[in-house]
């Protein structure tokens, strides 16, 4: 606004005005506008409220014709609630639409439908049953108190929904007539806007006159600013790794750079870097060479610059220093500097010390030679191929594993070379896995097919190169020839498919001899079995008639020997004690008898298990043999029935040989169980054993043996340290 002319700036201050004149008008129209349109609504809804109020009064009036028809009979009093009930639908529907934007309204109008619905109902059926019954349904009818207070609540609810319209629009008017005051106050303040804008367009051309002293003012800031911005271009230039060249003139006579500029060219800070300048002030510390020839001043990047006009870009050049030190090489570009009428007044050049990267590139170049030497040359066959197949390089020995020239085989696949056997599964997972980064490498024997057309063996060992960003670049293959190797294998498969030829004729031979053989054994443990059994049977048939035949007549003697001893004794003979001695050496007989039974058949095993068998034959070894016995029982300890017999008889023949053999006075049962494993051990103070199991003398251990195999049991009988003997027989549980 500060560059109109002061009649635009006073047409400005009326144009303000009238708007703001508009504005107050729109404002005073849209609050009349908006108190019409409520004062209108709340007409509408009185007037159908007034409706509803109307409609009810005449429900209540045919309720008392209702009652004159019960009076009279007279049909003409009953009137068709369905009327009102339409007229009050439809007024029910214009409340609903012009109190839509209140819900506490709509609330309100919903309870008084249901309210009215319901009343009307009412209304409907009466006159139903005052139609079908007549004067008889008086008694049926509703209580008309009832009706009447329902006619008083749906009149309460009509006064509640009026009076909350009421109130709205008290609140309207009283807003209405806030926004009228606030309009007022806006005429005032667009009048006063109006008189600042005026004197806001009186103050701008005052202004006018002063704005030649801030346009001097703001020329020295501009001056300031770019005094600091040279500054910090001269910072940038000095923190910029790269060495850059300004060139002040046309001829490139004088020319300055930053101090990077200093540091590659080994000159001190200030002096002139260019080396066209005069006489004696042009450095002489270094040589500028391109290609590796030196080049003349005039044909530097900065002078052909300024000389042509044109940018130099992207040249690489080399300083060569005076004092002998290494060289170092920079890549950079020059471009020339033009006023505003297009004229060159200089040049500018930026130029990065390349002397690292080209000492990389000298070096993989020294290793990609030395690299070529070695793959050529390798004794074993290399190959290079890209990700689709080709050959990019192979080398000699390849060729001569293949018989193709390194022309043929760079324009052949590696597909073409492979044997048809071997291409599908090469080609899906080994690869696929080695290009996913699944494996680094991977090995696998394969057949190529020679120029001729013959198979040659591989073993082929496949890497990936990738590159920086884990890109996959090329396979790289070393091929070993083992056509040799694996002829040699195929003869010697050969062989052996003969050989196990030979030895399954030879094992069939052999499994008929082990078939015949194990019929053999299994037939002679049977046998054994039922001998085994057969002896046990005799043994219980035996301990029965000693204990049910024997006994029982050493009994009836003993009592005879007891009733003599006492009729002797009656009658004073001497020979009465003689005969008590004897009936007390046949009640020993009668026990050693009953032992003798006991031990031929232990009843006990039936009774109480192998437990309480073996306590009995502990208690029978210390009262006959009159040694200590002691018997201890694992609760845990439950053996199958089938192996009872054979543990009581081990442990019963193992007390035998104590006792007999070993001269033992102590004998130690135990019935153990835990890992897995249940355990009989029966240790002795006696003197051990004196000959092996096998012995001929050893007949008992052989049986302990042979018992302990029935069971599928293991026995191990060895000498305790300090003397005596142990018997371990060992048999896994039921579940293990």
């Amino acid at each position: 606004m500060d560059r109109l002319p002061a009649r635009g700036k006073i047409i400005g201050g009326f144009c303000l005005v009238l708007i703001c004149f508009a504005v107050v008008g729109g404002i005073s129209f849209q609050i009349t506008l908006r108190l019409s349109k409520s004062a209108e609504q709340v007409n509408q809804t009185r007037e159908a409220l007034t409706n509803l109020a109307r409609l009810l009064r005449s429900v209540h009036h045919d309720l008392a014709a209702q009652r004159g028809f019960l009076i009279s009979g007279n049909r003409e009093l009953l009137k068709d609630p369905l009327v009102p009930s339409a007229i009050s639908q439809a007024e029910f529907q214009r409340l609903k639409q012009l109190l839509s934007d209140d819900p506490e309204q709509t609330a309100r109008v919903a309870e008084l439908v249901t309210r009215v619905t319901q009343r009307l109902t009412l209304s409907r059926h009466e006159v139903e049953l005052k139609e079908t019954r007549g004067i008889d349904s008086g008694r049926d009818s509703v209580d008309p108190l009832a009706l009447k207070e329902m006619d008083d609540e749906i009149l309460q609810r009509v006064e509640e929904i009026e009076d909350h319209e009421k109130a709205r629009l008290m609140r309207e008017e009283r807003a209405n007539k806030a926004r009228v005051a606030q309009t007022q106050w806006v005429i005032v303040g667009g009048i006063g806007l109006a008189i600042a804008a005026f004197a806001g367009a009186l103050g701008l051309i005052a202004q006018d006159v002063n704005k030649l002293e801030r346009t001097a003012k703001a020329l020295k800031q501009s001056e300031a600013r770019e005094r600091v911005a040279r500054a910090e271009l001269e910072a940038v230039l000095q923190a910029i790794p790269a060495a850059v060249f300004i060139s002040h003139d046309p001829t490139c006579q004088i020319m300055t750079g930053n101090s990077a500029t200093h540091e590659i060219l080994r000159v001190p800070a200030g002096c002139n870097l260019s080396k066209t300048a005069e006489l004696g002030e042009a450095p002489n510390q270094f040589e500028v060479y391109f290609h590796g020839q030196a080049i003349l001043p005039e044909q530097l990047p900065m002078q052909q610059a300024c000389a042509t006009g044109q940018a130099v870009r992207n040249i690489e050049l080399e300083i060569v220093y005076a004092n002998g030190a290494p060289s170092r090489h920079l890549f950079g570009s020059a471009i020339p500097l033009l006023d505003d009428q297009e004229v060159i007044t200089g040049s500018v050049g930026a130029f990065v010390d390349i002397t690292k990267r080209k000492q990389t590139e000298a070096a993989l170049a020294e290793s990609e030679t030395r690299f070529r030497s070695i793959f050529h040359e390798a004794a074993i066959a290399m190959e290079v191929s890209t990700l689709d197949g080709r050959f990019a390089q192979v080398n000699r020995a390849f060729c001569n594993l293949l018989g193709y020239s390194e022309n043929e085989l760079l324009c052949l696949t590696f597909e073409a070379v492979t044997h048809e056997d071997d291409r599908v599964a090469l080609a899906t997972k080994p690869l696929g896995d080695l290009l996913s980064g699944n494996v680094s490498k991977f090995r696998t024997e394969k057949r190529y097919i020679h120029k001729e057309g013959y198979p040659v063996w591989g073993d082929l060992n496949v890497s990936v190169v990738r590159d920086g960003a884990e890109r996959p670049l090329y396979f790289v293959g070393q091929i070993q020839d083992i056509t040799e190797r694996r002829r040699a294998e195929e003869a010697l498969r050969a062989l052996n498919q003969e050989l196990e030829s030979r030895i399954d004729e030879r094992t069939e031979g052999l499994k008929i001899a082990m078939k015949e053989l194990n019929a053999e054994i299994f037939e002679r443990h049977r046998l054994e079995g039922e001998i085994l059994k057969v002896s046990e049977r005799e043994q219980a048939r035996l301990g029965s008639e000693l204990h049910d035949d024997l006994g029982q007549k050493l009994l009836g003697i003993t009592i005879l020997a007891k009733v003599l001893a006492d009729r002797l004794g009656i009658e004073g003979q001497q020979s009465a004690e003689e005969a008590r001695r004897l009936q007390t050496y046949l009640a020993e007989t009668i026990t050693t008898t009953r032992n003798l039974a006991k031990s031929f058949y232990p009843v006990e095993l039936e009774q109480g298990g192998l437990s309480m068998a073996l306590r009995e034959l502990a208690a029978r070894t210390e009262l006959l043999a009159n040694v200590r016995c002691e018997v201890f029982v694992d609760a845990r300890f439950h053996p199958e029935k089938e192996s009872v017999i054979h543990l009581y008889r081990i442990v019963q023949e193992s007390i035998t040989n104590a006792i007999k053999h070993g001269k033992a006075r102590n004998i130690r049962i135990a019935c153990q169980s835990g890992s897995g494993h249940q355990r009989v051990v029966v240790t002795d103070d006696g003197n051990g054993l004196t000959s092996p199991l096998g012995d001929s003398a050893g007949m008992g251990l052989q049986l302990f043996q042979y018992r302990a195999r029935l069971i599928g049991a293991t026995l191990d009988i060895s000498n305790r340290h300090g003397g005596g003997c142990e018997l371990v027989c060992s048999m896994k549980t039921a579940h293990s």
